[in-house]
């Protein structure tokens, strides 16, 4: 017996790579429809053999992309349409309610892609596939398509075109996916914002600048972050000085997890969170009478906010700089993370030395998130990169939409429609006029 479903399904379910996901579950079960994101999040229509379409829907709950979560589903019988074949359809752009994925960490096979010397991408400072990279920081609207992104100006490269339309391939629809060829360029310029150098040369002489004590200002996924030699006590004065911030701890960032233990003691619970795909900001007690960070880092407290490599460029850094590095968000204090290359030389112009940055936008800046350990429970002191935005679903349906301003200490954005709850990274300390914009 043949029979057409049409199911339609909310949850996170767009730039996680479900689309591609379910086209080629239907082609494994023998069945011909489409697949395509509207904006409440994406309708399926399978026909075929009434056996394997139910195959297809329990695999469908039950074997999804790592990043995906499906909250809903309905199902409905529909008449044969005698589809042929099976395709990834143009979106649907109507209502907006579907969940947005959060940034996350370059995957384990993306970076030993950008490690390999026989790769296309060795090197390649923005690589991502369905599984990692941006994905708030770059979209404009819903629903997640490139032509919705700030990667719309990059045409790719036929290299690249082939990976996207491939079922097979990691980077099927991966919406961001560039190369050395076709994507975003990377260019170190002064204070001033005189170019300096570009392209493959610019991870190294960063490096070199970092070693001599300068403070550099690089463009990460959410926004810029201020790096200078974590062990250099005087070029983290000379960002304190700068930065005007002669207390308030920073964060440090280190390559991997073997680097850390040098400096500080991780236990099992915080060596998870940084080592895991959101990587945040974790507080990770000093280690003792071994290597050390400058003192001034944290001074009078006995831990430190530590973080792990999670973009490709930071990765490429650690190639050419062994030591750790301040990592700290690059904005004036109580403002939001600087996203743009112009705001960051008229806001810090006269604390860098020089500026790392690439021409894809950040559409929505996203500071990293703050994590405490306590005992075996986790305090999240700050939502952010990797968490945020984050929807979850709650027992009163409403007609009202409803938006909740939390107004103390950090400003976070919380709305509220239908059946879910979508709550938005931390924007900062609202007191200021830039927090409230």
């Amino acid at each position: 017996m043949i029979q057409h479903l049409r199911l339609e399904i909310r949850g996170l379910v767009q730039g996680v790579g479900f689309r591609p996901f379910v086209c080629t579950l239907a082609k494994k079960h023998h069945l011909c429809g489409n697949v395509s994101n509207t904006g409440d999040g994406v309708i399926i229509e399978v026909e075929g053999s009434s056996d394997e379409v139910k195959f297809f829907s329990i695999a469908l709950s039950t074997n999804i992309p790592p990043l995906a979560r499906i909250d809903h589903i309905e199902t409905h019988e529909q008449d044969l349409k005698y589809f042929v074949g099976f395709e990834i359809l143009q979106s649907h752009h109507l209502t907006k309610t579907t969940s947005i994925s959060p940034d996350i960490a370059v995957c384990d096979t993306c970076l030993s892609e950008m490690k390999d010397p026989c790769n296309r991408r060795f090197g390649y400072y923005l690589t991502n596939c369905t599984d990692c990279g941006p994905r708030y920081s770059i979209i404009e609207t819903i629903p997640y398509d490139r032509a919705l992104t700030s990667m719309k100006p990059f045409k790719m490269c036929n290299h690249c075109q082939g990976e996207y339309d491939d079922a097979a391939n990691r980077r099927y629809h991966a919406q961001p996916i560039s190369c050395h060829d076709c994507g975003p360029v990377l260019c170190m310029f002064d204070n001033e914002l005189n170019l300096i150098a570009q392209k493959s040369e610019v991870i190294e002489k960063t490096a070199q600048y970092l070693k001599n004590g300068k403070i550099v200002a690089i463009k990460g996924i959410g926004g810029f972050h201020l790096l200078c030699d974590a062990t250099n006590e005087q070029a983290v004065s000379t960002l304190r000085v700068r930065k005007k911030r002669p207390k308030k701890p920073f964060s440090v960032m280190f390559s991997n997890m073997d680097q850390l233990s040098q400096y500080l003691c991780a236990d099992e619970k915080e060596s998870e969170f940084l080592s895991s795909k959101e990587r945040p900001i974790v507080l990770v007690k000093k280690r003792r009478g071994t290597a050390a960070l400058a003192s001034i880092i944290a001074p009078d407290i006995d831990t430190i906010g530590a973080m792990i490599a999670y973009a490709p460029i930071h990765h490429l850094l650690f190639d050419f700089f062994d030591s750790p590095l301040v990592a700290t968000s690059a904005n004036r204090s109580d403002e939001p993370i600087v996203r743009d290359v112009h705001e960051l030389r008229y806001r810090l112009g006269q604390v860098v030395d020089v500026i790392v940055d690439f021409n894809r936008d950040i559409l929505n800046n996203v500071d990293d998130s703050i994590i405490q350990v306590i005992g075996n429970r986790s305090s999240k002191l700050r939502l952010g990169l990797g968490y945020t935005p984050f929807t979850m679903k709650h027992n009163a349906s409403t007609s009202i939409n409803i938006l909740v301003v939390v107004w103390h200490l950090k400003n976070t954005i919380v709305l509220t429609f239908e059946v879910r709850i979508s709550l938005n990274p931390d924007l900062n300390d609202p007191y200021s006029l830039e927090g409230r914009e």
